[in-house]
């Protein structure tokens, strides 16, 4: 069965012209002239037999029918973007892309990346960095990190970790800490990106302290070295953590952990999982979960 003959650049001009509610930023976006943006919006016009814009002063303002189109075509676009980078990253089979969290890249990955690189030296690693990487969709990145209760159901999903939390600060803070309740007389560090952290902890405890009193960094990794050199006390994920508590950087002044039922999800698109630089990470990551869980139980 044959297509019709959709005016496709027709089409294009009309979307970014209702996206933008001008014709001249649609033309600078598409990099034409106005004049050709407005003939191919009157082509549309004539195609589909009814107006699509009406004049509002100097502006434009989508008739009910325009509207009705920019609101299905968005949507259209975007999966033909998502389709085009797709196959760029298919066509990169040397090239694998990440977004993460910064704390989680900086902290968790990082430093165990090495031995990822070591082990398959032909593969390009990029690693992008997002406050939300919980939520954002994988377009132009083959995998992921997300933030949930339960596994995604969308995607293909590896539970790295669940949250594990304890206060950690310098060995100088640790001195003026002989009970949790002395947390009250000092600042208690935040990450913007875990907000709630603090109050996991402290309904773990049964302490009653203020959970949002103190200082608040953009991510963890800032709150923990905010912690070290002593400006405060920052409330420590086990992993993020346990190097620096090794080596003697931080102090954790209580024993346990809290945890909750959120767990850190590796995920990729289904179709990607047979990649075989997606599988090659995955891998390398189960192997590392693997680990940490033998670690963990000894």
């Amino acid at each position: 069965m044959s297509r019709p003959r959709i005016p496709l650049t027709a089409i294009r001009a009309f979307e970014s012209a209702a996206r933008r509610s001008s014709i001249a930023q649609a033309a600078s976006e598409l990099c034409v002239t106005p004049g050709a943006v407005s003939q191919q919006v009157r082509q549309l016009e004539d195609w589909v037999g009814v107006p699509l814009f009406e004049r509002a002063g100097r502006g434009l303002r989508l008739t009910i029918e325009g509207r009705q189109l920019s609101e299905r075509l968005g949507p259209v676009f975007e999966q033909l973007e998502r389709a085009i980078t797709d196959v760029r990253s298919s066509a990169a089979p040397d090239h694998l892309r990440l977004r993460l969290a910064p704390t989680l890249a900086i902290r968790w990955l990082v430093p165990k990346l090495g031995d990822f690189i070591g082990r398959h030296p032909g593969l390009e690693v990029e690693v992008s960095t997002s406050a939300v990487a919980d939520e954002g969709a994988l377009d132009g990145f083959d995998l992921t990190v997300r933030i949930h209760t339960s596994r995604p159901e969308r995607e293909e999903a590896l539970l790295l970790f669940r949250d594990a939390f304890t206060p950690v600060c310098s060995p100088e803070t640790a001195r003026q800490l002989r009970a949790p309740s002395d947390l009250d007389r000092l600042p208690r560090l935040h990450s913007m990106i875990r907000p709630e952290s603090w109050q996991i902890w402290l309904d773990g405890t049964g302490l009653a302290l203020d959970p949002l009193a103190g200082p608040k960094f953009a991510n963890a990794a800032l709150a923990y070295q905010a912690a070290a050199e002593g400006l405060g006390v920052a409330i420590g994920q086990r992993v993020y953590v346990e190097a620096d508590i090794e080596a003697g950087r931080l102090v954790a002044p209580f024993e346990g952990f809290v945890g909750s039922d959120m767990g850190y999800w590796l995920v990729n698109a289904r179709h990607k999982s047979a990649w075989p630089k997606v599988r090659a990470f995955r891998e390398w990551c189960a192997r590392l979960v693997g680990e940490q869980s033998d670690q963990t139980s000894t």
